[in-house]
């Protein structure tokens, strides 16, 4: 695609750090909150019968939403280093790098 390092286009390039960065800061943040208002819950919440089965479901998709965003943080983030090696490949020899 490009033959020259200088004639790729660098915002292209950079352009999806910055967004990994600040979901890997929001993904953080959200798994605290999550974890307080669970142990809130599990704690000083007092629940019998409906009220609990309730409250179960109401924690068990906290915990699925709190991995879902970490997968997506993951997959992001592989993604990203996918195309930086492509980026690295096209830029050079073809070769990625690392130790040889």
């Amino acid at each position: 695609m490009f033959t020259d390092q200088a004639e790729m286009p660098t915002a292209a390039v950079s352009r999806g750090r910055p967004d990994l960065a600040s979901r890997a800061v929001l993904s953080v943040l959200f798994t605290g909150v999550q974890v307080w208002a669970i142990t809130v819950a599990v704690l000083h919440v007092p629940v019998g019968g409906a009220e609990r089965v309730a409250l179960a479901a109401a924690l068990a998709a906290a915990v699925i939403t709190v991995l879902d965003a970490w997968h997506e943080l993951w997959t992001r983030s592989r993604r990203l280093l996918g195309r930086q090696h492509l980026v690295w490949a096209a830029a050079t020899d073809g070769t990625p790098p690392g130790p040889r």
